[in-house]
């Protein structure tokens, strides 16, 4: 038993560094490629014609450019594939940093081309393998791999001294990078924590003095109305000695009504910025039905719009209303959302609307989200839900965290969110629910 439970506690270690690995690369990951793809064929001119070392291999180095070739392509994989990138990931890395460096030390007797080659491989994959757990365990597999290649591909069998001479230097700099990276993103983790926990007592704070605004605002609502009759009543009877111009007068009419929509979007502000912090909460979230249209209604109403026109640029169809399972709450964050990121396209490009659309058919209920500014790239849309992935517009705009929040909500609803978009045209997010099942007898 107690063997079985430190299998599964080192497992779980194991796949949350790679996860969060993948997770760390993944917005750069075709700009890596990129150095791959260029490097390994350049450097074969450089060590073979330029400063001719005893071996090189172009056939590892073509192979080692076709894995970085997949990684510049990333944002074209098609959506049948992209679950199988983590493995991707590992295997190209794994050959191209411990695995190919060591063979290709082994091959050329540790010479001192080779020897700094691998200390730059090695400093490479502790950069992009940030967790030590990862990189310690990638070091090894990929080192025995290349002993092995060495091993099987060399005759006679000669280790040279100067590796072992070296491999103390090389697990150095795996342990020390690894302990360094891993502190500094410790660091910069708890700094994260620090400042979600200080905006989210300011937020707390924030809403005190909104409280206290709206029961003010509730007791003028009882009684300026009459304060404003008596005043215009006064003045047609030249009881006021100082009148006020008319436009003034009918400004403050309209006070109350600003002021509390003033309110209202403070504190869906608020809300939002909270959400943002407990992003990892969402399963404790208590989840209950809840009709479709009377969401939409209530985000659009709560939405914190910068002018009247900017909310004319929303139009909803109701082709049908349906109920979902899953929490008020986050609904509405997905809706701000994709009303926010459609705002901004719409606002960037000078053109377009927002339609939202309810509809239904035999296996599911749906929430269409079309803007027609000017759609995404073919090479950005595979890669939209991605964690911290921004592109275009978002890029000065965006965290790359709204998508993959919203992806996160529908996945805890047993629904899904897809997007279809032609560039220069529009954008479409396809919101699917499950259909409420009716049990027999209620």
């Amino acid at each position: 038993m107690q063997a079985e439970f430190w299998y599964w506690k080192s497992y779980n270690r194991i796949s949350r560094s790679f996860s969060d690995s993948v997770e760390y690369s993944l917005p750069h990951l075709h700009i890596i490629g990129y150095v791959g793809l260029i490097g390994f064929p350049l450097y074969f001119w450089v060590w073979n014609s330029l400063f001719p070392q005893p071996y090189e291999n172009l056939p590892l180095r073509l192979i080692g450019a076709a894995l970085f070739l997949g990684l510049v392509l990333v944002p074209r994989w098609p959506k049948s594939i992209r679950p199988y990138i983590k493995i991707y990931w590992f295997v190209a890395f794994l050959y191209a940093l411990p695995f190919f460096f060591t063979f290709m030390l082994l091959k050329n007797d540790g010479n001192i081309v080779w020897a700094m080659s691998t200390m730059a491989g090695l400093t490479l994959l502790v950069l992009i393998a940030y967790d030590w757990v990862l990189v310690t365990l990638m070091f090894f597999i990929g080192s025995i791999l290349a002993v092995l290649a060495y091993a099987f591909t060399t005759d006679p069998l000669v280790f040279s001294i100067h590796y072992w001479q070296q491999l103390p230097i090389y697990l150095f700099v795996v342990v020390a990078g690894s302990i360094f990276n891993y502190k500094s993103i410790q660091i910069n983790q708890e700094k994260l924590k620090v400042l979600a926990s200080v905006g989210t007592n300011i937020a707390h704070e924030l809403r005190t003095p909104l409280i206290t605004i709206q029961n003010n605002m509730d007791g003028l609502a009882r009684y300026f109305p009459k304060l404003v009759n008596a005043y215009r009543l006064a003045e047609q009877n030249s009881l006021v000695s100082e009148p006020i111009p008319s436009n003034r007068v009918n400004a403050l009419e309209n006070v109350l009504t600003n002021t509390n929509s003033e309110i209202l979007h403070a504190n869906t502000i608020i809300d939002m910025l909270l959400m943002n912090a407990k992003k990892t909460d969402i399963a404790n979230i208590p989840f209950d039905y809840f009709w479709m249209a009377d969401i939409v209604n209530s985000a659009l109403e709560r939405y914190p719009f910068e002018s009247e026109l900017e909310r004319q640029k929303i139009h909803i169809q109701w082709q049908s209303n349906f109920e979902f399972w899953g929490s008020d709450l986050l609904m509405t964050h997905v809706i701000f959302n994709l009303i926010k990121n459609a705002l901004i396209c719409i606002n960037e490009s000078n053109k377009g609307s927002v339609e939202i659309t309810l509809a239904q058919d035999n296996n599911n209920n749906y929430l269409f989200f079309k803007d027609t500014a000017n759609g995404i790239p073919s090479r950005d849309l595979p890669c939209i839900f991605d964690h911290l992935y921004t592109s275009g517009n978002q890029k000065k705009n965006g965290t790359g965290i709204g998508l993959s929040f919203c992806k996160k909500v529908m996945e805890h609803f047993n629904g899904k969110i897809e997007c279809k978009s032609q560039y220069g045209d529009h954008t479409k997010f396809i919101l699917s629910f499950p259909i409420k099942k009716i049990e027999i007898g209620t």
